[in-house]
């Protein structure tokens, strides 16, 4: 089936396509345009973040922003995806709840709405299935607008808990599962919570980018073992923890690497024996990755976290590394895969189980697991969700 052939998706996201972390929804839909013409509908910046730009204070794309190159094609391993920059939108998150806040909802609605119609006439695009990706504050302005067969609607984490949507981000949400034909959750927290709202919600976790990260499954050539994290310092890292590991280790080196967003994190450049990395492009992860001798997960047990399936699990099985984690969420049968840890003995003595669990069996075990876990997998079950939501097979269509 050619590109014409394949029925069309709108994904109106939360996160934005381009940034040197890896985001799920990027690798969902990447994964997907095997099976669909896929349009992209990039994070609403806006009107204060394109100040902000203007002023060279920020990094919002600008010159998309205002309508230079708004709609490119980035090309995949699956085929084309094509990423729409809307306008700029008003900032509605410092409003309260009332008319004004509603009406600016709707013109954003209008704003995002009449970019997105202009781009599928381009693209040739009719009746999409539009899934809204953690996205219910242009979701639900939108719902009905785009003449499409089906919505469904994707949540990656607990909308309540997110500290940057959380103000106004469960009350839309709620809103928005009445208009929703199917909603698609990425664990079993998040499953259990959302089937009390609605009749059809189905689990799809987090995949990996398996040929990507298997390249890191070679051993290690450390003079010293090396326990590392990749992912964001931010919030949702429990630092009394890694603070009492690792200043108790100082026979191990301690990478990670990620964005730093938590000023706690700040205080770990004060360890020797640690290296703040920084963000990195996914295509880079691997090489760290490859330094690594454990993975670990040092989440806080926290009503945010325990709706998390975590990238990263995947990522450091599929380089065939041990991985240590504090309980902080269910992880269905990787459970048996993994150390879990909740103080600073126990973790500890878990990081030297761990670092002798580096036989070839174990090693296999853990990358056979990933192995079952790929994005592409994790594409054929959400198709089977838009499938049954919208009545159009996507294989036959």
């Amino acid at each position: 089936m050619n590109d014409v052939q394949k029925p069309a998706l709108v994904c109106l996201a939360q996160p934005a396509w381009d940034g040197d972390y890896v985001k799920s929804t990027v690798q969902l839909m990447q994964a997907l345009a095997a099976h669909y013409r896929v349009l992209y509908v990039d994070y609403a910046f806006t009107l204060a973040d394109a100040a902000r730009s203007a002023a060279g204070l920020g990094s919002a794309p600008l010159g998309r922003m205002l309508g230079r190159q708004r709609l490119r094609r980035v090309d995949g391993p699956h085929g084309p995806v094509w990423v729409l920059t809307p306008p700029p939108v008003v900032p509605t998150q410092w409003m309260e709840e009332g008319r004004a806040f509603r009406a600016a909802l709707e013109m954003n609605g209008q704003i995002v709405g009449a970019s997105i119609r202009s781009a599928m006439r381009k693209l040739g695009m009719e009746r999409p299935t539009v899934v809204t990706a953690f996205a219910p504050q242009i979701g639900l302005p939108l719902a009905g607008a785009l003449g499409e067969r089906a919505r469904v609607y994707y949540g990656y984490d607990e909308i309540a808990a997110a500290p940057w949507v959380g103000k106004h981000g469960a009350r839309l949400e709620a809103e928005y599962l009445a208009h929703a034909d199917a909603v698609v959750v990425t664990s079993e927290c998040l499953r259990n919570s959302r089937q009390r709202r609605h009749a059809n919600v189905h689990l799809v976790p987090n995949g990996v980018d398996f040929d990507l990260f298997n390249q890191a499954s070679g051993e290690t050539e450390n003079a010293r073992p090396c326990v590392g994290f990749i992912g964001s310092l931010d919030s949702r890292v429990d630092f009394d923890l890694l603070h009492g590991v690792i200043s108790r280790r100082t026979d191990l080196d301690f990478l990670f690497v990620g964005r730093v967003t938590a000023p706690e994190a700040e205080a770990l450049k004060a360890y020797p024996n640690v290296t703040l990395a920084g963000s990195h492009a996914p295509e880079v992860l691997p090489g760290f990755l490859a330094r690594m001798d454990v993975g670990t997960i040092p989440f806080k047990v926290s009503r945010f976290t325990r709706s998390i399936y975590p990238l990263k699990l995947n990522e450091y099985l599929t380089a065939g590394r041990p991985v240590v984690t504090t309980p902080f969420a269910p992880l269905g049968d990787a459970e048996a895969l993994v150390y879990t840890a909740s103080d600073t003995e126990v973790f500890s003595r878990a990081i030297d189980a761990a670092l002798h669990d580096h036989t070839e069996g174990a090693r296999t075990a853990r990358i056979a697991f990933a192995r079952q876990n790929t994005w592409e997998a994790r594409a054929e079950a959400f198709a089977s969700v838009i499938e049954s939501a919208s009545g159009v097979d996507c294989v036959a269509a």
